[in-house]
């Protein structure tokens, strides 16, 4: 390359409303603080992660990643991802979307796409996979 590019990994949930982003995220935000607690049973479902028993600690840390966190709906999303690559410089994203749902992590990547107008794709499924939460 004629000059050094940038690239900046991150998570995102996005979904058709803030709230169902919020709601996905939950998932994420309690599987880190299981993994946290030594406690790796896999990605707890939205539900199971607003019923988990937080300590203060727990709920302090939640309160973090969520202001960290890049969610919402797809314009919600742009913007934000394109409000940090401004800031770090960056060229490009890495994404990874981490929720309890297979449809609503390809659903999420399929916001995102069309947010920045990229062409969708047909997911690639292992022979045999099923859901991978």
């Amino acid at each position: 390359l004629a000059a050094p590019r940038a690239s900046l990994g991150v998570s995102v949930t996005c979904a058709d409303t803030e709230a169902e982003a919020e709601r996905l995220s939950w998932s994420r935000w309690c599987w880190r603080v299981m993994a946290g607690q030594n406690q790796r049973r896999g990605i707890p479902s939205p539900e199971e992660a607003m019923a988990f028993p937080y300590t203060v600690n727990d709920r302090a840390y939640i309160e973090h990643m969520r202001e960290r966190s890049i969610y919402g709906d797809p314009e919600q999303v742009r913007a934000k991802l394109l409000q940090l690559g401004a800031t770090y410089g960056v060229d490009e994203f890495i994404v990874v979307t981490i929720t309890y749902d297979f449809a609503a992590r390809l659903r999420s990547y399929e916001l995102l796409a069309k947010a920045f107008d990229l062409p969708a794709l047909e997911p690639v499924r292992p022979e045999g996979a099923g859901n991978y939460a």
